[in-house]
C-alpha cells in the first residue's frame, strides 16, 4: 500500500513491461467509447428521417385527396360558375371525315 502511495509502483521493473498492454487496453476503451457514441447519433438520425419520411407521405396523401377532390366534375362545375363557363348539356358528336382513296 505504502509503494502505491509512494509512486514506486511505477518505477517497479514488471509495471513498466505492462505498459504497451495498458496502453493497448486503454486505447481500446477508447474505440469502445467512440464506436458507441457514433451508434447513438447513428440511431438518433434514422429516427429523425423516419419521422421526416412520415411526415412527407402524410402530406403527400393528403395533397392528393385535396387534388382528387378539386378534379371532381362537380366541383368543377363549382369552380367555374363564378367565371361565366358552365357545363355544356350538348353530348359530343363524332364527325367523321370521308376520304377519297385512289
Amino acid at each position: 500500500m505504502k509503494s502505491i502511495l509512494d509512486g514506486n509502483i511505477f518505477t517497479n521493473v514488471r509495471v513498466i513491461g505492462l505498459l504497451p498492454y495498458l496502453g493497448f487496453i486503454t486505447g481500446l476503451g477508447i474505440l469502445l467509447i467512440f464506436n458507441s457514441n457514433y451508434a447513438d447519433r447513428t440511431i438518433i438520425e434514422i429516427g429523425k428521417t423516419k419521422r421526416f419520411n412520415e411526415e412527407l407521405r402524410y402530406e403527400y396523401i393528403t395533397t392528393k385527396a385535396k387534388l382528387m377532390q378539386l378534379s371532381r366534375q362537380s366541383q368543377l362545375v363549382k369552380t367555374l360558375a363564378t367565371t361565366g363557363i358552365k357545363e355544356s348539356t350538348v353530348p359530343p358528336q363524332k364527325i367523321l371525315v370521308e376520304t377519297e382513296e385512289n
